[in-house]
């Protein structure tokens, strides 16, 4: 479910949002009740709390590379050692050919 949720967009609108109440509010185009006043709040704290999604959701992708660069490297060290026996072989077989 969070996958599908894009938290820096949310961060974008909430700070959008709430630039766009304090403009109006201090225009006086906003005559609010208290618990209108209180919408600066929503929008500061929605935008904090998806940022620290979109943080966690940035570690998580970071762990995942890591262990994908291991099972890699382990790949790799595994084809060089299956090299090195494939040209051992190789060196066997042209020294009985040169014979």
């Amino acid at each position: 479910m969070w996958k599908k949720v894009d938290f820096l967009g949310i961060s974008l609108l909430s700070t959008v949002c709430l630039f766009g109440y304090i403009g109006l509010k201090c225009f006086g185009i906003i005559h609010s009740p208290i618990w209108v006043n209180m919408l600066p709040y929503v929008f500061g704290g929605t935008s904090m709390l998806s940022l620290a999604f979109a943080a966690g959701s940035f570690s998580n992708r970071l762990k995942e590379v890591e262990n994908d660069t291991e099972d890699i490297a382990k790949s790799i060290k595994s084809m060089q050692e299956n090299c090195v026996k494939a040209q051992a072989i190789l060196n066997r077989v042209d020294e009985r050919t040169k014979k």
